[in-house]
């Protein structure tokens, strides 16, 4: 089955760890003061689809966004996902 860029239908909502990783990369993009356009234009994700996955929670991001992302935020994906991770299981109890 073919796919279409950036056709994310189908795919449900974020669960709770990629809610955790939408609001690590939130906060560094407010850190860093920049707007969902100006992140757009450095990783050529659009703005709705950005708008969807990190502000809303309403739609997870895919490994290639999370990359161009943290490349544009000069961020290690691993460094997101630890925390993301650490902030799961402190939720969980663990």
């Amino acid at each position: 089955m073919g796919s279409v860029k950036g056709n994310r239908r189908g795919t449900g909502p974020a669960s709770r760890f990629s809610q955790l990783i939408n609001a690590e990369l939130r906060a560094e993009v407010a850190r860093q003061r920049l707007s969902l356009r100006m992140l757009e234009d450095m990783t050529g994700i659009s703005k709705a689809r950005l708008s969807t996955t990190i502000n809303q929670d309403a739609s997870p991001l895919n490994t290639n966004e999370v990359d161009l992302i943290c490349e544009a935020l000069r961020l290690s994906p691993s460094d997101i996902f630890l925390k993301a991770y650490t902030a799961h299981e402190k939720e969980m109890g663990l």
